[in-house]
């Protein structure tokens, strides 16, 4: 049981010692982390890793954009084509309603 004392108390002191030793490594400023990372070295790390993920959204956002202006120039076209075909309409019907009350007309009548 003597043995197993002495472990314990050896056990305690060496925990001690190592506890010293990080407290020491803490403060040390040369085992630091540096505070500043250059932006080369953020880039060199994090760009293999986000690129696969922003660019396919970033390609997707470009395409839906495309999209929306293409269908875009269909609708005004369309519309463009309904007021022409509307405008059309409109100078038959006038022209249309002028014949029939035409001055002429109403006397052969």
């Amino acid at each position: 049981d003597d043995d197993a004392g002495l472990a314990n108390a050896d056990v305690a002191r060496l925990a001690g010692v190592a506890r010293a030793a990080l407290d020491a490594a803490l403060v040390d400023p040369a085992l630091a982390l540096p505070k500043h990372r250059p932006t080369e070295h953020l880039v060199a790390i994090y760009g293999p890793l986000i690129a696969p993920l922003v660019l396919p959204v970033l390609w997707g956002e470009v395409q839906e954009i495309r999209r929306y202006r293409r269908k875009g120039r269909k609708r005004r076209a369309r519309l463009d084509a309904l007021a022409a075909d509307a405008a059309v309409a409109a100078a038959v019907a006038a022209q249309a309603t002028r014949a029939l009350l035409s001055p002429a007309d109403t006397l052969r009548r």
